[in-house]
């Protein structure tokens, strides 16, 4: 068996590499710990720059953004790169990347591992096309049965993973690196970091901003940006409502310390890949110890429950958005509690502790 300074590992995704925050926690740990590591992934004319990489890249230039041609561009660039490149591990980012991972892995004899970053084949642009769902549950099916080890973002999605293909699949949760600094900031506006697509309850949020006296930041972009200003600007709220786009993670970190109360929200049917999820702003907000308010969805209760870092509201009716505002903003006791549980939170919460089981998943293989 060959040791980890010799092993040589290959990861693939479908997303721009500069925006992967997860990809590089995972990239950056295991090359620190003797592992040859390169990350394969689409070139984006907007890319961010990556602070502290350690491992190598490859960017593909894809002709196409999204669909057919863009997965079938991906897919074949991905097969040859994979083919003349050495490794001895693949890791293969999504059931989107997946086919060519196997069939190199077989041809070549190496061994393939599966990160599933969300429940794919019941993600919010497939659940409700069945012809679209029944294809990548073929493809999940292929992948668990022929990957040499699976591990995913969340119990709820392991555990769904493991009794559908009788096999054991892991947890890494997306957590970050542990910020030791203490956050005495009084912030001054609301913040929700992430993309801005269907299903975020992002919309119901604008309705809510009505009635609240504080401005709300929108950090990230997706496909409904340019609905949210429409709507931002029918409801006459334009002036409180700030779209930053997609800006650095260094910028990103002064922007929530600098918030009073960060959002995590989701639609109730929108997706099963959504209501297993357990999104990385969740923990970068415990890291930056300001409250957040947080749909009642499995795995966010259970953080709630065991840590007390946040609010749950059980719809998305804009009075229960209101009134969950107006508890941080005016309880001073909650708000307080809440920010002293994310200090004690955030020790464990974070990347150097999570990271020990991506390394003992590895160095199984």
């Amino acid at each position: 068996m060959k040791s980890p300074k010799s092993k040589r590992i290959l990861c693939t995704v479908s997303n721009d590499l500069g925006t992967d925050q997860r990809m590089h926690r995972i990239c950056n740990s295991l090359q620190k710990n003797g592992y040859e590591v390169c990350l394969i992934g689409k070139l984006s004319n907007n890319k961010l720059n990556i602070d502290n990489q350690l491992f190598k890249t490859i960017y593909l230039n894809i002709l196409f953004n999204k669909g057919f041609l863009f997965y079938t561009l991906l897919n074949v660039q991905l097969f040859f790169t994979l083919l003349f490149k050495r490794a001895d591990i693949i890791c293969a980012v999504d059931l989107d990347t997946i086919l060519p991972c196997l069939l190199v892995g077989k041809i070549k004899r190496i061994k393939v591992v599966y990160d599933a970053h969300e429940y794919f084949p019941e993600s919010p642009e497939i659940t409700h096309r069945p012809k679209l769902k029944h294809f990548w549950q073929q493809i999940e099916a292929l992948a668990m049965q022929y990957c040499d080890s699976c591990y995913t973002v969340t119990e709820s999605i392991a555990e769904i993973l493991s009794q559908a293909y009788k096999r054991e699949v892991s947890v890494i949760r997306n957590l970050p690196y542990y910020s030791p600094e203490r956050n005495e900031n009084n912030g001054k506006y609301l913040l929700y970091q992430g993309a801005l697509n269907e299903g975020r309850g992002l919309e119901e949020l604008l309705v809510a901003m009505k009635q609240i006296p504080l401005p709300l930041y929108l950090a990230g972009s997706g496909d409904i940006a340019d609905k949210l200003k429409a709507l931002a600007k029918h409801l006459r709220i334009e002036d409180k409502v700030h779209f930053l786009g997609n800006i650095s993670y260094l910028k990103l970190k002064e922007i929530t310390y600098n918030s009073l109360i960060t959002i995590n929200l989701l639609k109730y049917n929108s997706s099963k890949s959504y209501y297993y999820s357990l999104g990385n702003k969740t923990f970068d907000y415990i890291q930056a110890e300001v409250p957040s308010i947080c749909i009642d969805f499995p795995e966010y209760r259970k953080i709630a429950e065991a840590y007390e870092t946040c609010i749950l509201v059980k719809d998305l009716e804009a009075a229960t958005i209101v009134s969950a505002v107006k508890e941080l903003m005016n309880n001073k006791f909650t708000y307080h509690l809440i920010r002293t549980n994310c200090q004690i939170a955030k020790k464990e919460l974070c990347w150097e502790k999570e990271e020990k089981k991506l390394l003992e998943i590895y160095a199984a293989l």
